[in-house]
Protein backbone atom coordinates (compact mmCIF):
# COMPACT_ATOMS: atom_id res chain seq x y z
CA UNK A 1 0.00 0.00 0.00
CA UNK A 2 2.93 2.29 0.17
CA UNK A 3 3.47 4.52 -2.76
CA UNK A 4 6.58 5.45 -3.99
CA UNK A 5 7.37 8.56 -5.92
CA UNK A 6 10.41 9.90 -7.51
CA UNK A 7 11.03 13.25 -8.03
CA UNK A 8 13.57 14.67 -10.61
CA UNK A 9 16.34 16.60 -9.09
CA UNK A 10 15.36 20.68 -7.88
CA UNK A 11 12.06 19.49 -8.78
CA UNK A 12 8.97 20.32 -5.84
CA UNK A 13 7.75 17.89 -4.31
CA UNK A 14 4.31 16.49 -6.17
CA UNK A 15 2.04 17.16 -3.10
CA UNK A 16 -0.29 19.16 -1.49
CA UNK A 17 0.80 21.20 1.84
CA UNK A 18 0.56 19.36 5.00
CA UNK A 19 -0.43 16.06 2.60
CA UNK A 20 1.71 13.14 4.34
CA UNK A 21 2.75 11.43 7.27
CA UNK A 22 5.97 10.14 6.32
CA UNK A 23 8.92 11.26 3.79
CA UNK A 24 11.84 9.21 3.84
CA UNK A 25 14.81 9.56 1.48
CA UNK A 26 17.48 7.37 0.52
CA UNK A 27 20.87 8.25 -0.96
CA UNK A 28 19.38 11.50 -2.71
CA UNK A 29 19.25 15.26 -2.07
CA UNK A 30 16.78 16.67 -0.74
CA UNK A 31 14.81 20.38 0.12
CA UNK A 32 14.49 20.68 3.51
CA UNK A 33 11.96 23.17 3.19
CA UNK A 34 9.36 21.18 0.72
CA UNK A 35 9.86 18.40 3.12
CA UNK A 36 8.72 20.32 5.64
CA UNK A 37 5.91 22.22 3.48
CA UNK A 38 4.47 18.59 2.31
CA UNK A 39 4.34 17.12 6.11
CA UNK A 40 1.75 17.15 8.09
CA UNK A 41 2.68 18.59 11.73
CA UNK A 42 4.25 15.74 13.70
CA UNK A 43 5.27 14.04 10.41
CA UNK A 44 8.49 12.39 10.43
CA UNK A 45 11.15 12.78 7.94
CA UNK A 46 13.83 9.60 7.94
CA UNK A 47 16.77 10.09 5.54
CA UNK A 48 20.17 8.24 5.02
CA UNK A 49 22.96 9.65 3.50
CA UNK A 50 26.30 8.96 2.08
CA UNK A 51 28.70 11.18 3.37
CA UNK A 52 31.05 13.36 1.04
CA UNK A 53 34.62 11.43 2.50
CA UNK A 54 32.63 8.12 1.54
CA UNK A 55 35.47 5.82 0.73
CA UNK A 56 38.10 8.54 0.46
CA UNK A 57 41.01 5.77 0.29
CA UNK A 58 39.77 4.98 -3.28
CA UNK A 59 39.99 8.27 -4.20
CA UNK A 60 43.61 9.33 -2.65
CA UNK A 61 44.65 5.77 -4.29
CA UNK A 62 43.69 6.11 -7.84
CA UNK A 63 43.46 10.10 -8.70
CA UNK A 64 46.51 12.06 -9.42
CA UNK A 65 44.69 15.46 -8.42
CA UNK A 66 42.19 14.73 -5.53
CA UNK A 67 38.34 15.29 -6.25
CA UNK A 68 35.99 15.34 -3.80
CA UNK A 69 32.18 16.93 -5.39
CA UNK A 70 30.52 16.19 -2.12
CA UNK A 71 32.97 16.98 0.54
CA UNK A 72 31.04 19.26 2.40
CA UNK A 73 27.82 17.16 2.57
CA UNK A 74 27.96 15.76 5.73
CA UNK A 75 25.46 15.50 9.02
CA UNK A 76 26.06 19.09 10.52
CA UNK A 77 25.17 20.59 7.06
CA UNK A 78 21.99 17.88 6.83
CA UNK A 79 21.08 19.09 10.40
CA UNK A 80 21.55 22.78 9.73
CA UNK A 81 19.30 22.98 6.62
CA UNK A 82 16.35 20.69 8.89
CA UNK A 83 16.69 23.36 11.67
CA UNK A 84 16.20 26.11 9.58
CA UNK A 85 13.50 24.47 7.97
CA UNK A 86 12.32 24.53 11.74
CA UNK A 87 12.59 20.58 12.11
CA UNK A 88 12.74 19.25 15.53
CA UNK A 89 15.71 16.36 15.01
CA UNK A 90 14.43 12.99 16.75
CA UNK A 91 17.85 11.15 16.13
CA UNK A 92 20.95 12.32 14.10
CA UNK A 93 23.85 9.73 13.91
CA UNK A 94 26.77 8.75 12.00
CA UNK A 95 28.48 5.20 10.69
CA UNK A 96 32.01 4.50 9.58
CA UNK A 97 31.83 1.56 8.01
CA UNK A 98 35.06 -0.58 7.21
CA UNK A 99 34.81 -1.71 3.04
CA UNK A 100 37.63 -4.28 2.37
CA UNK A 101 38.34 -5.49 -0.82
CA UNK A 102 40.21 -8.74 -1.13
CA UNK A 103 41.24 -8.68 -4.80
CA UNK A 104 41.74 -5.93 -7.70
CA UNK A 105 38.65 -7.36 -9.73
CA UNK A 106 36.13 -6.46 -6.37
CA UNK A 107 37.29 -2.63 -6.55
CA UNK A 108 36.66 -2.73 -10.63
CA UNK A 109 33.61 -4.23 -9.85
CA UNK A 110 33.04 -1.82 -7.30
CA UNK A 111 34.04 1.57 -9.41
CA UNK A 112 32.07 0.42 -12.37
CA UNK A 113 28.83 -0.22 -10.38
CA UNK A 114 29.26 3.22 -8.30
CA UNK A 115 30.66 5.35 -11.14
CA UNK A 116 30.01 8.72 -8.73
CA UNK A 117 33.15 7.94 -6.75
CA UNK A 118 36.25 8.04 -8.75
CA UNK A 119 34.97 10.64 -12.02
CA UNK A 120 35.86 9.12 -15.60
CA UNK A 121 37.13 5.61 -13.77
CA UNK A 122 38.07 3.54 -16.15
CA UNK A 123 41.20 0.09 -15.81
CA UNK A 124 43.17 1.78 -18.37
CA UNK A 125 43.10 5.23 -16.88
CA UNK A 126 43.86 4.36 -13.80
CA UNK A 127 46.28 2.02 -13.89
CA UNK A 128 48.69 3.00 -11.62
CA UNK A 129 46.59 3.52 -8.84
CA UNK A 130 45.05 0.11 -9.53
CA UNK A 131 48.56 -1.48 -9.44
CA UNK A 132 49.54 0.30 -5.74
CA UNK A 133 45.80 -1.55 -4.49
CA UNK A 134 46.70 -4.33 -5.54
CA UNK A 135 50.32 -4.57 -4.56
CA UNK A 136 48.67 -3.59 -0.99
CA UNK A 137 45.96 -6.34 -0.96
CA UNK A 138 49.13 -8.92 -2.07
CA UNK A 139 50.93 -7.79 0.89
CA UNK A 140 47.98 -7.48 3.55
CA UNK A 141 45.53 -9.57 2.05
CA UNK A 142 42.97 -6.92 1.31
CA UNK A 143 42.58 -3.57 0.86
CA UNK A 144 40.08 -0.96 3.00
CA UNK A 145 38.41 1.94 2.64
CA UNK A 146 35.49 3.51 5.02
CA UNK A 147 32.53 3.60 3.77
CA UNK A 148 30.84 6.80 5.73
CA UNK A 149 27.07 7.21 5.93
CA UNK A 150 24.70 9.33 8.40
CA UNK A 151 20.86 8.56 10.08
CA UNK A 152 18.35 11.55 10.21
CA UNK A 153 14.95 11.27 11.99
CA UNK A 154 13.09 14.51 11.78
CA UNK A 155 9.72 15.93 13.01
CA UNK A 156 7.81 18.95 11.40
CA UNK A 157 7.00 20.41 14.95
CA UNK A 158 3.08 20.23 15.53
CA UNK A 159 1.56 24.27 16.04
Amino acid sequence: GVQVHAIPEGSPLPFPNEALDLVVNCHDDFDPEEVHRVLKPGGAFITQQVDGINNLALNQMLEKELSIPYLNWCLSKALTGLYEADFAIQRAETAAIRSRFMDIGAVVYYLKAIPWQVAGFSPAEHREGLVKIHNLIERQGYFESIAQRFLIIAQKKAP
